[in-house]
Order: C-alpha cells, then sequence, then structure tokens
C-alpha cells in the first residue's frame, strides 16, 4: 500500500517534464482522493470538509484500480452481481476485490437475512475511517495508519487561530445538527450511586426517537435477544497505542459495541466478536465503573436512523472528546438530561467529579464543585462517580453545543500529560 509509482494516475507527463504533484502525490490522483472523498461525504449528514491529510490517509489505503473502481460507484447501491458490471471490475478476481474495499471500509457491506446484501460507498466517518483501522490493525500497516489518522487532528488544530476560531464555533453552533446522542444511565433515586445494572431484570420496549433514561439498555436489550451486539476494539484508542501514545486512563481496548446489522458485518470480517445481552451489561457496567462514556452512534451519522454502535469513550483517547479537549475540534451532542448538585449537598470539593467529567464542564469555587449547564452532556460520570452521592441527573432533552477551545484552554496536548482543569 501506499503510493503506487506503476498507477496509470502518474504515467500521464508532457515532454518529459515531471508531473505536479500534492503533499507528495500525483496531481491526477489528488483531484481523484478528492471526488471520491466528497462522494464519500454525501454519504453522511455530517459536514466534514475534504483536507488534505483525510486524502494521504486514503492514498496510503488504495490503489489506483481500486481508486477508480469506487469512483465509479458513485453513492448508489448494488447487488454483488451489479457491483461486478460496473466499470473497472476485475471480473476474474471481483469477489476478493470487493471483499476487500468492505474489510478497508471503503464499501459497506449491508447484509440481509433473505435478501440479497447490498454494497454501496461508506461515509468517511462513521464509516471508512474506522474500519480502516482496524483493517490496518490486522497487519504492519497500523503505526503509518494511526500516524496519518492523528496528523488529520492535528491538521484541525492548526486551524485553531481567531478569527478562524469564532467563524467556525458561530457555524456550527447555528448550522450544524447534532450527530451523536448521549446514553445516560441514570439509576433510581433510592438506590443512589450504588445502583447496580441487573441483567434478568425487565426492560421496556424502545422508544421511536429518543432514549432520555434508559437508552443504552433499551438497546441492549432489543439487539441482545436477537444476537446483534458485536464487542470490538475501540479504535481511537487502538489508534493512540500504535501512535506509542496509549491511553492515559488505562481503559480496556476491547469495549465498543456495534449493534443491529452493522454488527454482522464487523463479526463477518473479523474485527469483533458476538456476545450475549448479559455479557454486554456486565461489559457497560464495568466501563462505567471505570470512567467511560457512553456514546450512541446512528448510521450515517443521521439520529433519525437506527443505532450502529454504543461506543465507550473517555476524553483522552476518543476522537470527539480527546479532539474537543486538545482544541482541535468543537462538537454537538443530543443528550437527555443534565447534572445538578442536590440541594443542600456539603460538597467537599474532592474533584473526582471534575476529572472524570469529559467536557470540562464542573470547576472547583471555594472548595465546591460547580457544574455549568450549558457544557453538561449528561454522561452522568459525575453522579455515578461522587463519593457522597451528591449529584443527581435531571432529564431533559436538548441540544449541547461545545465551542472549539481556545488554545490557553485546553486539557490536553499530542503526546504530552492531561491536566483536569481547562480555562474558560
Amino acid at each position: 500500500m501506499g503510493v503506487f509509482p506503476g498507477d496509470g494516475d502518474s504515467k500521464n507527463s508532457k515532454k518529459g517534464a515531471v508531473k505536479k504533484m500534492v503533499a507528495g502525490i500525483p496531481a491526477e490522483r489528488w483531484k481523484k482522493l478528492r471526488r471520491l472523498a466528497k462522494l464519500m461525504s454525501r454519504q453522511n449528514e455530517r459536514l466534514l470538509p475534504v483536507i488534505p491529510p483525510i486524502l494521504n490517509m486514503m492514498d496510503y489505503a488504495l490503489t489506483g484500480e481500486e481508486l477508480d473502481f469506487l469512483l465509479g460507484m458513485g453513492t448508489g447501491s448494488y447487488t454483488l452481481a451489479q457491483a461486478a458490471g460496473l466499470p473497472g471490475s476485475p471480473a476474474e478476481r471481483f469477489p476478493a476485490f470487493l471483499d476487500t474495499l468492505v474489510a478497508k471500509g471503503f464499501v459497506h457491506r449491508r447484509m440481509h437475512d433473505e435478501a440479497e446484501d447490498e454494497y454501496q460507498l461508506h461515509p468517511i466517518v462513521v464509516g471508512w475511517f474506522e474500519w480502516q483501522l482496524l483493517f490496518g490493525n490486522k497487519g504492519p500497516d497500523m503505526k503509518e495508519h494511526s500516524r496519518r489518522a492523528i496528523e488529520l487532528f492535528r491538521y484541525a488544530g492548526r486551524l485553531n487561530f481567531f478569527p478562524l476560531r469564532n467563524i467556525q464555533n458561530l457555524v456550527q453552533r447555528r448550522f450544524i445538527k447534532p450527530n451523536q446522542r448521549v446514553g445516560a444511565i441514570i439509576p433510581p433515586a433510592e438506590e443512589g450511586k450504588s445502583a447496580r445494572i441487573k441483567v434478568d431484570a425487565p426492560v421496556g420496549a424502545a422508544d421511536s426517537r429518543v432514549y432520555p433514561t434508559k437508552g443504552v439498555m433499551e438497546l441492549i436489550d432489543e439487539f441482545g435477544k436477537n444476537n446483534r451486539i458485536a464487542l470490538a476494539p475501540c479504535i481511537c484508542r487502538e489508534m493512540r497505542r500504535a501512535a506509542d501514545d496509549p491511553c492515559r486512563f488505562n481503559f480496556p481496548y476491547e469495549s465498543c459495541m456495534t449493534i443491529g446489522n452493522f454488527a454482522r458485518t464487523l463479526v463477518a470480517y473479523d474485527y469483533g466478536r458476538f456476545i450475549s445481552r448479559e455479557e454486554a451489561l456486565e461489559v457497560i457496567q464495568n466501563l462505567r465503573d471505570k470512567g467511560t462514556i457512553h456514546t450512541i452512534y446512528h448510521e450515517r451519522d443521521d439520529l433519525h436512523l437506527e443505532e450502529i454502535a454504543i461506543c465507550n469513550c473517555c476524553w483522552d483517547c476518543c476522537g470527539l472528546y480527546g479532539g474537543y479537549n486538545r482544541g482541535q475540534i468543537s462538537v454537538k451532542f443530543q443528550s437527555s438530561c443534565y447534572a445538578q448538585i442536590k440541594d443542600g449537598a456539603e460538597c467537599k470539593g474532592c474533584e473526582k467529579c471534575m476529572k472524570h467529567c469529559p467536557t470540562d464542564a464542573i470547576s472547583i469555587v471555594d472548595k465546591k464543585a460547580v457544574i455549568e449547564k450549558k457544557y453538561c452532556i449528561g454522561c452522568g460520570q459525575c453522579a455515578h462517580q461522587c463519593p457522597k452521592n451528591l449529584i443527581t441527573l435531571i432529564q431533559e432533552d436538548r441540544e449541547v453545543f461545545l465551542p472549539l477551545k481556545k488554545k490557553n484552554e485546553v486539557r490536553l496536548t499530542e503526546g504530552g500529560e492531561r491536566t483536569f482543569q481547562g480555562k474558560r
């Protein structure tokens, strides 16, 4: 893999002149990569600008033959036979050729029980980016995939300056929709923080739009009954580990769950393993105790489409939370609650809630915790970790926008020690 000198993309030159290069890539190939990235972006609700580090990652992963075939796919959906008839498909080895593109994450294979499987271009995220890192994890190229992926976030961080930062925040706040939901687990009030998840307890039916109190539990109950939950490595932690910057929270690497048809495809390509409903609940409880945030992802990053994953994130490794705390990206979440200090609570300012807050919404003032609601995503970690049970979660369906941090507000630096106190 990498830049392939033998590709036809690099052969057209006039009078022996050296063909113009962009970031070390032949200009014609660069144009094709941009076209592909734009097509993939159209498969997603998320606004994602096509920037050079994305194209560099794609360039490393694709041969010229694969690139031309993907451009021929466009944004359509195909059966295997239809895909085999597309221009540029190598007929004599097509099933294996297409399987490789699925394994690399460029093509999404939607598996069906009673109909033919469908194939279409994956979105960049959530989709190709994650699958590409899973693919790299199975070979010697993981370090290079990870290096290029981290460079993507660093590139975004270099765009964090005045007045561009203000413009980004204004656009994101006004025009960008939330693409992920925060899955809080709210224990019954009488049980307080010490409540455990009972694996034999009945769970209510899934709501049609949002899951304000027991969203994670409902999803596990629904998909666990049909053997549609797969446990997989957290690609963000794997990416950081491969880049010699392992998770500072020391969270487990096998920790993210895919559900539904997405889980079937993941297991089919040996990127995860099916687990039972009871195993899933145990994983969730253990990770919750350690401090992870449950983030629910939907197909095409569209909250109106079906759920595809429950990621158990930390604010160090995660592309969303870590990128936000490094001052690289702004984020908008759909949340179902917010945290609040209980009336009359005698907080001693132990800082445990502040250290577990992924969005820097908690500060210690006069030796007492103060929660700033507008930055609280309602993940519930502060309430769960408080040793005195002084924090409660108030249910409220809302959007939470986390603006791009100023450089002097960041909690993390690339490869640096984390701090537990940002500034605003």
